[in-house]
């Protein structure tokens, strides 16, 4: 961890949370989920994916798990009378390095992308500073991993369009967005990359129209400033794309912003004409969305 970010977040020892947000009753803010089932779990949290067993009703979530380490995915099943989690299982393997992000396709089944190769920040910093493309996508069928895209260049936040048919994944240093169609056992087959001229983070779908969020920051040097020291400010920008089929059809910008009140966008959910956008280290922004 950087020295900046040392001073940030202090010396103590800490572990990280899983919070939810109800738009129905958004001024209730957020509530932490307490974590149930494994006394020992250590969670610091980064990408995350929810997988709905419409069948039984149960809602499992899929999170990366960053150690100072290693990386695995947690999985939990939601209890929502609680508002709690309840753990069930950790994935560990070696073919996860510097995890990022992880999107669930069933309640044993899931991708994930690693950034980059090296899991230590030195090693993380020397490979992307000659851009090398050290990234992957990997597939756990419930059985084994295996790579199912290779040679990327900072693949980030991954997700699936809501027929499942279709997968996307946000490039940061390359600025592509990388449309693959999916096939029955699990392998990406590359459709398209449509350059966004932005640096992409994570990409939601909205499950009203099947349209693609992405979290963006459009300044680069800001932001690589602010993951150095979280104190300063970075731009922040969503983008909206509309979607037919495999295509984007139009790419609209919902929210821009210098870092006067928001710092390192990195995704967007909507929920009607309500918007919720995180970030890296800042704060959560809930706003009204009066353009669409």
């Amino acid at each position: 961890m950087p020295w900046d970010q040392v001073k940030y977040f202090g010396n103590k020892e800490g572990h990280g949370k899983i919070f939810l947000f109800d738009f129905k009753h958004p001024d209730e803010g957020v509530r932490e989920l307490s974590v149930e089932g494994d006394s020992g779990l250590r969670l610091f949290p980064h990408g995350i994916s929810l997988w709905h067993n419409k069948d039984s009703g149960e809602i499992f979530l899929f999170v990366v798990n960053h150690s100072p380490s290693y990386d695995c995915v947690e999985k939990f099943l939601y209890l929502p009378k609680k508002r709690a989690l309840k753990h069930i299982k950790t994935y560990r393997d070696p073919a996860f390095r510097l995890a990022n992000d992880v999107l669930a396709t069933g309640e044993d089944s899931f991708y994930f992308t690693n950034i980059g190769y090296f899991h230590s920040h030195l090693g993380n910093m020397l490979e992307l500073l000659p851009l090398l493309p050290f990234g992957n996508v990997v597939y756990y069928d419930g059985n084994t991993y295996r790579q199912v895209v290779d040679n990327l260049l900072t693949p980030n936040g991954i997700a699936m369009s809501l027929d499942g048919k279709y997968v996307y994944l946000c490039t940061s240093l390359a600025r592509d967005l990388m449309i693959f169609q999916r096939e029955e056992n699990g392998n990406l087959v590359l459709l398209e990359e449509v350059p966004l001229y932005t640096s992409l983070d994570n990409p939601t779908v909205e499950h009203a129209t099947g349209n693609i969020l992405i979290g963006t920051q459009h300044v680069n040097h800001k932001m690589i400033a602010h993951l150095e020291n979280p104190l300063v400010p970075a731009a922040s920008q969503v983008l909206l794309l509309k979607t037919h089929g495999s295509n984007v059809t139009a790419v609209s910008e919902l929210y821009s912003d210098d870092g006067s009140s928001l710092w390192g966008s990195t995704v967007a959910s909507l929920y009607n004409k309500s918007m919720l956008i995180g970030t890296v280290y800042h704060k959560l922004m809930y706003c009204k969305v009066n353009v669409l």
